[in-house]
């Protein structure tokens, strides 16, 4: 297992948007169009989503979805390379919202020799596929709802 990794990005969306972006998974391939190329659901259960993720060079693989109680969204995805486990979760911040994404990575087959080395690989590759894409998505779709909002000032004479 690498090191666990934290990470967290400000978002000009508020806290709910952010995970919002994770929650929603059937747009998934809007929200993350360098990595994913479909998504389909093989079953549901009380607490979790079982997803079928066909990922652009990975091919098809298993992903967990799993909201926690307190806002939360846990990830579990099931790679050839590797297993990881992702916790979203996102808090106010000045400009709007905090976003926090706290990985587990597992290495598997010839990979896993890299142990803790492949720390800041990871921390790279989850900036750039995860919360890049989380950030863009849900500030495009803030911006987007308040544009549709109706404006207050040509209600004034």
């Amino acid at each position: 297992m690498t090191a666990p990794i934290r990470l967290s990005m400000d978002v000009a969306a508020d806290p709910q948007a952010a995970c919002d972006v994770v929650r929603d998974w059937q747009a998934w391939p809007q929200a993350f169009p360098e990595t994913i190329h479909s998504v389909s659901l093989l079953s549901r259960s009380d607490d979790a989503l079982t997803l079928r993720v066909f990922h652009r060079t990975e091919g098809p693989v298993i992903n967990i979805l799993k909201p926690d109680q307190d806002g939360a969204v846990r990830l579990r995805e099931f790679k050839s390379l590797y297993d990881a486990q992702f916790r979203f979760f996102a808090g106010p911040a000045p400009n709007g919202a905090r976003l926090h994404v706290h990985g587990c990575i597992w290495l598997k087959g010839w990979s896993a020799w890299l142990g803790c080395l492949a720390a800041p690989i990871v921390r790279r590759r989850m900036r750039k596929y995860l919360l890049e894409p989380i950030r863009v998505r849900a500030e495009t779709l803030t911006l987007a709802a308040s544009a549709r909002r109706p404006s207050l000032a040509g209600a004034r004479k």
